[in-house]
């Protein structure tokens, strides 16, 4: 069956993703979709209408980044989608999210390895290392890494935080994974992130208390992404069926909705098998036949 990620191609300037936003022929209007700002408990399905689950929500959606890749490798194959752009500055946009945070501190052997520090003859003497996860066909590898500026809080609400990469940390190529480094001086928003980190991992074990793949009739699927490069919005739905690989992770087919621009988002599946650690799938593709949904693989 035919499948398709779902980056949106920026190629006649930024106004271009807007217009592709109100003319959508995959979901007309996006009604399966709402505004991280307007969801509320009463838009989960029923057996799911939990404050519980609505927090984890927007923890999760807190820490869910627009990514801006203003640079196509070299490296990429002639089977990948974007095959006929490699080595051009054609924009594109998807999604991701902070796995974590960790705060550092100058010393002889490193300092910040943002690129205004690096030309500086002062750099900073503290920074935090944020490690963002999307799908390794939204960024590719360490040239696309150096092109990627993250946008932090974009909801329509907030006040937007940029934060750009520096390196790929780990690519996990059959799992269409890749990890990536940010640097950041705010170290008051360090604090914010962590804090959402802490607590989005704090609410999946009480979870995984709460609920297991027996206590409900479906599993659901919970995305939050950037759908056209627009405001975060959230989209749920029925996990249809999931996947098994010879090592054992698991990739998930779902009903819930997603459009260009949602490639790499944060895919959370209620009551999965319940790992005690935070999920790390995230949106990889729809197939062009029925508009079913896919994560990457990931760990059961």
């Amino acid at each position: 069956m035919q499948e398709r990620n779902e980056v949106e191609f920026v190629l006649e300037g930024q106004d271009s993703s807007l217009i592709s936003f109100k003319h959508c022929t995959k979901n007309p209007g996006h009604k399966d979709f709402v505004k991280l700002t307007d969801f509320k408990v009463e838009n989960l399905p029923p057996d799911y209408q939990d404050v519980m689950i609505y927090k984890m929500i927007q923890y999760i959606g807190l820490i869910t980044v627009k990514l801006n890749v203003s640079f196509t490798s070299n490296n990429r194959s002639n089977n990948d989608e974007t095959a006929k752009l490699r080595g051009t500055r054609n924009i594109r946009l998807g999604s991701g999210f902070i796995m974590s945070v960790c705060k550092k501190e100058k010393s002889l052997e490193k300092k910040c390895p943002c690129k205004e520090c690096l030309e500086s003859n002062n750099p900073k003497e503290q920074w935090a290392e944020i490690l963002v996860l999307t799908a390794k066909h939204v960024v590719f590898d360490t040239e696309e890494v150096k092109h990627t500026k993250c946008e932090l809080f974009y909801d329509g609400v907030r006040q937007i935080e940029i934060l750009y990469g520096h390196k790929v940390h780990k690519v996990i190529d059959k799992n269409d994974a890749c990890i990536f480094l940010c640097a950041m001086h705010n170290l008051e928003t360090w604090n914010k992130i962590k804090m959402l980190c802490d607590m989005r991992d704090n609410i999946h074990r009480k979870l995984a208390d709460k609920y297991t793949s027996k206590c409900l009739k479906n599993q659901l699927a919970i995305i939050v992404s950037h759908p056209h490069g627009q405001p975060k919005m959230v989209s749920v739905g029925d996990v249809i069926s999931f996947k098994r690989s010879l090592d054992g992770d698991v990739q998930y087919e779902y009903r819930a909705s997603t459009c260009s621009g949602s490639s790499g988002a944060p895919v959370y599946v209620l009551t999965r098998e319940w790992d005690l650690n935070f999920s790390e799938h995230v949106h990889s593709s729809s197939t062009l036949k029925n508009g079913i949904n896919r994560s990457s693989f990931g760990p059961a």
